[in-house]
């Protein structure tokens, strides 16, 4: 809705519904209180930046903190870096600076100094999106992004890698990752 040029079909399929239903499981199924759990669906950078700050910041101030980080939405490597890079509703992928940087993420929860940091993410990379309809469906080009290598005390937990696409669960209506990891959960 930010993006004058971007159309309907490229928008991430159930990445709402991933995220609403995460939180549930979060709350129902791992035991976090409600309380310390933050959600923000079609979010702009602004505030994906604000609430990775509060829960970088507020990690540091409780002993022994754990985070929990889930992201349904699009992923997309710079063309001439290969950086990958999370990609809010009001950043296009031409502009990817004013995304947020893979590498940058991992280190603001690192520096949180957490005891244990866990990411989720259900996003490709490649910029071929869940299924057919990806940022650069267009272009017909997958790109290999960089491995970026998470340091500190981080694991994550990937949909996709390489040139691979995260896909769509139809029937579920899910990503097909998120569909599976709520289901071992």
């Amino acid at each position: 809705k930010f993006q004058t040029g971007l159309q309907s079909d490229q928008n991430v399929q159930f990445a709402r519904n991933d995220a609403v239903v995460f939180k549930e499981y979060a709350i129902k199924t791992l035991g976090v209180l409600e309380k310390h759990t933050f959600i923000l669906t079609d979010a702009t950078r602004g505030q994906m930046s604000r609430e990775i700050e509060r829960i970088t910041e507020l990690a540091k101030l409780t002993p022994n903190a754990e985070i929990i980080f889930y992201y349904a939405g699009h992923g997309l490597p710079d063309f001439e870096t290969y950086e990958s890079y999370l990609v809010p509703v009001d950043v296009a992928a031409s502009n990817l600076d004013d995304g947020i940087k893979l590498k940058d993420l991992y280190s603001k929860l690192a520096s949180s100094k957490a005891s244990r940091i866990t990411v989720f993410l259900d996003a490709c990379f490649s910029g071929g999106g869940r299924g057919e309809n990806g940022l650069l469906a267009a272009r017909t080009v997958k790109i290999r992004p960089k491995s970026d290598i998470v340091e500190g005390n981080i694991v994550a937990f990937t949909a996709s890698s390489g040139k691979e696409v995260s896909l769509p669960f139809e029937d579920q209506q899910h990503g097909l990752f998120t569909y599976y990891l709520l289901r071992k959960l």
